[in-house]
């Protein structure tokens, strides 16, 4: 694991594992650009209802990254902060990239 995890006892059991194997999916091939990557999860109380927070931190660069999602079922508050902060560091990272420069451009484009 790349990143620290700050979660309740109660809850790692279930969902430490979930929060691993989703962030090995989404943010592993960005971990280059993450500096110390955070991950916050836990349950709220909301009007007698039970919701859960995840919580992603990071720096890119000089950027502060900090998205937080909320959901009544725990898996889904998990993959959307992490496609969401997967979307933000692409979009930040294709905004460095030099268009001269990019590797993925299609065969067919290169002479």
């Amino acid at each position: 694991m790349s990143f620290r995890l700050d979660i309740r006892s109660e809850l790692r059991a279930d969902f430490a594992e979930v929060i691993e194997h989703q962030y090995a999916l989404t943010l592993a091939p960005l971990e280059k650009s993450l500096k110390n990557p955070l991950v916050r999860f836990e349950e709220v109380q909301d009007n007698g209802d039970k919701r859960y927070r995840c919580a992603f931190i990071a720096r890119t660069g000089a950027q502060a990254l900090e998205l937080v999602c909320e959901h009544q079922d725990a898996r889904i508050a998990i993959g959307d902060t992490f496609s969401r902060a997967r979307r933000t560091v692409s979009r930040h990272r294709g905004r460095l990239a030099d268009p001269y420069l990019n590797r993925t451009a299609q065969t067919s484009q290169l002479r």
